[in-house]
């Protein structure tokens, strides 16, 4: 038959591998040419229950989409740790480490074993200055991403102020507007 190609076993692998990553957060929108260069530069690594993957205050290395198992994400306070969320499969983090210095915000330890690709930072960062098509794409799903996270964080921080505030006299986990370290914002 003229035009037809034979689907070869290693093709419909290569097919259900991009199948894969489609469906993780940070390829959304991209062609499968596109996260078959992204996925190239990665390494798959097996991450043992318990082991760190980035610490608060260091610089990121990798960027890690999780295949398989779940990541606890904390950020280190005067009270102690505090848990931001956990990450599962089909997730991408520290996302922190395609921005700016790549100074990670939270501190990433796996809570089950897990299966990730670690993207080297740099590589990564290389591509979307050279691929400004994937560059516009991959930043655009960080800024949706930490939009998202940070809508979410703030529903938490309301919802512990209102437990707080109702045994305290409905002054909230803030406390009232007076008390407040910081000054109220002036408009002109």
């Amino acid at each position: 038959m003229a035009g037809y190609t034979p689907t070869t076993q290693r093709d419909t692998a290569a097919g259900a591998e991009t199948a894969r990553f489609r469906h993780v957060d940070l390829f959304e929108g991209l062609s499968d040419e596109q996260i078959e260069g992204i996925v190239a530069l990665g390494k798959r690594m097996h991450i043992s229950a318990g082991e760190m993957l980035g610490q608060g205050g260091e610089q990121a290395e990798n960027l890690f989409v999780i295949l398989e198992g779940e990541a606890d994400l904390c950020a280190h306070s005067e009270i102690g740790e505090i848990a931001v969320r956990i990450t599962r499969a089909g997730e991408s983090f520290p996302l922190a480490a395609l921005l700016g210095s790549g100074t990670l915000i939270t501190s990433g330890e796996a809570l089950t074993d897990m299966e990730v690709l670690a993207i080297p930072r740099s590589q990564l960062l290389l591509l979307c200055s050279k691929d400004t098509e994937i560059g516009m794409r991959v930043h655009f799903n960080v800024a949706q991403l930490f939009a998202g996270r940070y809508s979410e964080t703030l529903t938490q921080l309301a919802t512990s102020a209102e437990r707080e505030g109702a045994g305290s006299r409905g002054a909230g986990a803030l406390g009232s507007r007076e008390s407040r370290p910081w000054p109220a914002r002036q408009l002109p």
